[in-house]
């Protein structure tokens, strides 16, 4: 008897993550990762883990291998420290808990990498009208593949949110409920949040005596606050690297569909313009990195469902929150 299948679109964070618990909890159940990427790599960011997420982490045996790859690489938490710093003399006005910080590592957990395609971006699907039989996944290379479940995890342009979400706004207009599928086609584009970060990672043969304390195992996470910006810093990869998000908001552009690519390299020189009169460690930071990169924050709206028949969204191409504290969410 063929086994049931789940066929996960996406091999970011929480599409490895679903696959490693179908794996522990649910071994009779086939399941098969498709992945757009020719190969699966970082996108140089640490990843904040809220307890929650943790916690999850914990029970499917992960939790070892991931706090290898951490900040300081020994504990699931660092502690938070906030600072007004728009201005020359900064001053921290604040400390909180912190979410752990973790870095790569779920890929070498899953014991049937060979499920992994590459090179797989999903363009469409076709479920049966009657809720029997397989979905057909279509893929841009023209190939096919089948499912009995099709979880979308592919992302903030997920074609399995365009794709599940053209086919409920069709059906509403279908039944001449026109008010109801102009409702739903706006959730299949994502906006712009009105926020840019830039990003790098600052490595710690690049600096000098200045910023050394903030590659410390035992540091903390700091947010550089001000007006309409502010800056995350934090240890990755066992102190070797500093992550950096520089957050730039204009909310009034909150809404609107970004023109242009959403992530881009970016120079120095911007950069530190965006942060002229900032306390002195900001300065050091962005002088001594050596690549910028700018993302545009893209969010779907809020959805009024994530699921359609046996098809089913995930992680951002089903939500996509606003970055505040320079890190994917998991």
């Amino acid at each position: 008897m063929p086994k049931f299948t789940v066929a996960i679109a996406g091999a970011g964070l929480c599409g490895l993550v679903f696959a490693l618990a179908l794996e522990k909890y649910a071994p009779d159940v086939d399941f098969e990762i498709y992945e757009a990427a020719a190969q699966l790599s970082t996108a140089g960011a640490g990843i904040g883990v809220p307890p929650r997420t943790w916690y999850i982490l914990e029970k499917l045996g992960l939790d070892q291998s991931l706090l290898q790859l951490s900040g300081n690489g020994t504990k699931p938490k660092m502690p938070v420290l906030y600072r007004k710093s728009d201005q020359p003399d900064g001053f921290q006005f604040h400390q909180g808990d912190s979410s752990g910080e973790h870095a790569e590592g779920l890929l070498e957990n899953l014991r049937s990498a060979e499920r992994i395609h590459l090179r797989k971006r999903v363009v469409s699907y076709t479920q049966p009208s009657d809720g029997t039989g397989k979905i057909e996944i279509q893929f841009q290379d023209g190939t096919t593949a089948t499912c009995d479940i099709l979880v979308g995890a592919d992302g903030i342009k997920s074609r399995v949110r365009t794709t599940l979400y053209t086919h409920l706004a069709d059906v509403a207009q279908a039944k001449g409920d026109t008010a109801q599928a102009e409702e739903l086609r706006p959730c299949i584009p994502a906006v712009y949040s009105g926020a840019s970060v830039f990003r790098g990672v600052l490595k710690r043969e690049h600096v000098d005596g200045t910023l050394a304390h903030l590659f410390d195992a035992d540091s903390s996470i700091v947010m550089y606050c001000g007006k309409n910006k502010h800056v995350v810093a934090y240890p990755i990869q066992q102190g070797q690297g500093l992550n950096v998000a520089a957050i730039v908001a204009q909310y009034e552009l909150a809404n609107t569909i970004y023109e242009g690519p959403w992530v881009h390299d970016a120079d120095r020189e911007t950069v530190k313009e965006t942060y002229t009169g900032w306390e002195p460690v900001i300065t050091d930071i962005v002088q001594n990195m050596r690549t910028w990169s700018k993302w545009a924050i893209n969010v779907v709206k809020k959805l009024p469902t994530f699921v359609d028949g046996r098809v089913a969204l995930l992680a951002d191409a089903s939500r996509s929150c606003l970055d505040v504290i320079g890190a994917a969410d998991l």
